[in-house]
C-alpha cells in the first residue's frame, strides 16, 4: 500500500475504509490510497 501517512495516519487497531486505486508495478498489485477513515466498531449483541 502507498498512501500519505501525514494526511491519513493510522489511529490504532480497528477497521479502516480505504479509497484509492489498484495499480501494478513490477508485476505486483498495490493500492494507492487517496483517503482513509477509521470505521466505528459495534459491540457484540450476543456476548
Amino acid at each position: 500500500m502507498k498512501f500519505p501517512l501525514k494526511n491519513y495516519p493510522f489511529r490504532g487497531e480497528g477497521i479502516y475504509l480505504l479509497l484509492g486505486k489498484v495499480v501494478e508495478e513490477f508485476g505486483y498489485a498495490s493500492l494507492e490510497v487517496h483517503k482513509m477513515a477509521k470505521m466505528a466498531m459495534l459491540k457484540n449483541p450476543i456476548g
